[in-house]
């Protein structure tokens, strides 16, 4: 089955997506709020900074995803176990 992703593409090739199946999921749990997050480990342009800030979304660019991989430590044999379970 084919979902349907929002996408917006800057400059720079840098992307932006969010599954519409999940946005409905994550806003049918009462009290649960969500917000946009693009994460890269790179670095974002002042391009891409602009339209971030007008959608409301939060940047995490290399320096920020390396403290939190830093703060919230993750195995490998995690990321398999989880990557083993997806359907």
């Amino acid at each position: 089955m084919q979902e349907f992703v929002e996408m917006a593409q800057d400059s720079t090739g840098a992307q932006l997506r969010m599954s519409s199946r999940v946005m409905r999921r994550i806003a049918s749990v009462p009290g649960t709020t969500f917000r946009l997050v693009c994460v890269t480990n790179q670095f974002f342009n002042d391009n891409t900074r602009q339209m971030a800030e007008l959608n409301d979304v939060e940047l995490i660019d290399q320096h920020g995803l390396s403290t939190l991989l830093t703060q919230h430590r993750v195995l490998m044999s995690e990321l398999e176990r989880l990557l083993s379970n997806r359907t």
